[in-house]
């Protein structure tokens, strides 16, 4: 007598669904990715470029002239009074400046392209305060520009507004 043996039942694999599936997955996340990347860029960084690249040695002249005073300057946020902006100015030897006239120009790094400009007064030696309310809160660029010495100094900063 013999026996045969039934063949034992095909089990489905999900093995070969694997690789097409991780592909789908990486597919999927780099569009969503791509998606929240255009939607936020504001679009050109700069309107003449090429102009800008030529004038590149005297961007580097003006910087070194900058850096030569040796002006410490520390820009914050004060939430105080509905928000101010100040900058503090301090000479090589830490002695405060006096007698500077800055501006400040304050836009968002993302979202709004917003660019708020604000006349930044003394209110004690070397301490330069303009009021203002920013629409928004996080993060903000202050392009600070003092006039009163032999070179306009110019300081960048990004703060956080609460």
């Amino acid at each position: 007598m013999s026996l045969i043996a039934d063949p034992p039942p095909r089990r489905r694999s999900i093995i070969p669904w694997l690789f097409p599936g991780g592909l789908g997955l990486v597919f999927a996340v780099n569009m969503i990715m791509l998606w929240f990347a255009l939607g936020t860029f504001p679009g050109m960084v700069t309107r003449n470029a090429y102009e800008e690249g030529r004038r590149h040695d005297d961007v580097l002249r003006q910087d070194a002239a900058i850096a030569a005073l040796g002006w410490h300057v520390a820009i914050r946020f004060l939430p105080q009074d509905g928000g101010m902006i100040e900058a503090r100015y301090a000479g090589p030897d830490d002695k405060p400046i006096s007698g500077l006239t800055p501006q400040a120009t304050l836009s968002r790094p993302v979202g709004d392209p917003i660019r708020l400009q604000a006349a930044l007064h003394e209110e004690a030696p070397g301490v330069y305060r303009a009021r203002l309310a920013l629409p928004h809160r996080g993060l903000w660029d202050v392009h600070v520009v003092a006039n009163g010495g032999s070179v306009p100094h110019q300081k960048a900063e990004r703060i956080q507004v609460p």
